[in-house]
C-alpha cells in the first residue's frame, strides 16, 4: 500500500459521499433511546465479544453452505418459490424480519421490544436469511449481521442487568451489532465507524465497541476465521 493509492482511496470516497449526500442527504438512519455508557458496560462487552465472535463466525459457515442448488439450475426456481412462500408465511408472526434487518435494529436500539422477542427475533431472522440464500438470492449481509448482533447483545444484556448493576440494554444493542458485524463480514475498523455514524453514537461509545470486538476477534481468530 503507497501513500499514492492512500490518498486517491480518500480522494474517491470523499467525492462519492459529497455526491450522494446531494440526492439522499445527511439522515440519521437510527435513533437509540439510551447510549449512556458505564462501568457496567465496559465489562459486559469485555464479557460478550468472545460470545458473538463465535456467533458470527458459526452463522458464517452456515451461510457459506448455500445455494446448495446452482443458480443457473432450472431446479432453483420451484425452491425459490417455496422458500420465499415460507419467508412470507413466518413473517405473518414476525414481520420484523423482512427486508434487510432495519426493523430488528430499531426495536433494539430504541428499546422498543423485550429480551424474550429479541432472542425469538434472532433464531427467525438466521432462518430467513439462510432460506433466501438457499433460494439462491443476491444481496449483503451488513444489515442482517447488524440485527443479529443487536438482538443477541439485547437479551443478553437483559440477563446482564439482573445480575450486575445496571445499563443501558440500547447501548449493549449498537455494540453487539458492531461486533457482529465486524467478525461477520471481516471489517472491523469499518463495523465500528460505521455503527457510529448511523446511530449518531457519542465518541464515548467508542471504548466499550473496541472493547467487545478485540475479544471477538481474539475469539474468531483462534476457530480459524481470519
Amino acid at each position: 500500500m503507497t501513500q499514492q493509492a492512500v490518498a486517491a482511496a480518500l480522494l474517491t470516497s470523499v467525492i462519492a459521499t459529497a455526491v450522494a449526500r446531494i440526492g439522499l442527504g445527511d439522515v440519521q438512519q437510527y435513533h437509540p433511546a439510551n447510549l449512556a455508557v458505564s462501568t457496567s458496560l465496559l465489562w459486559f462487552s469485555a464479557v460478550i465479544g468472545p460470545i458473538l465472535g463465535v456467533t458470527a463466525v458459526f452463522f458464517q459457515r452456515t451461510a457459506q453452505k448455500f445455494p446448495f442448488i446452482k443458480r443457473d439450475n432450472i431446479k432453483i426456481i420451484l425452491l425459490a418459490v417455496c422458500m420465499f412462500a415460507l419467508v412470507g408465511a413466518v413473517a405473518v408472526w414476525f414481520p420484523e424480519v423482512l427486508g434487510n434487518g432495519k426493523a430488528g435494529n430499531q426495536l433494539t436500539f430504541g428499546g422498543l421490544t423485550d429480551w424474550q422477542h429479541s432472542l425469538e427475533l434472532t433464531a427467525v431472522k438466521w432462518l430467513v436469511v439462510l432460506m433466501a440464500l438457499a433460494a439462491g438470492a443476491y444481496g449483503g449481509l451488513i444489515t442482517p449481521s447488524m440485527m443479529l448482533g443487536s438482538t443477541i447483545s439485547f437479551a443478553a444484556a437483559a440477563a446482564w442487568n439482573s445480575v450486575f448493576p445496571e445499563m443501558p440494554s440500547e447501548s449493549a444493542a449498537v455494540v453487539g451489532a458492531a461486533v457482529f458485524l465486524g467478525v461477520s463480514l471481516k471489517m472491523p475498523l469499518t463495523a465500528i465507524v460505521f455503527v457510529l455514524e448511523l446511530t449518531y453514537a457519542p465518541l464515548s461509545l467508542l471504548l466499550p465497541l473496541c472493547i467487545g470486538m478485540a475479544g471477538a476477534l481474539g475469539t474468531s481468530g483462534k476457530m480459524g476465521f481470519k
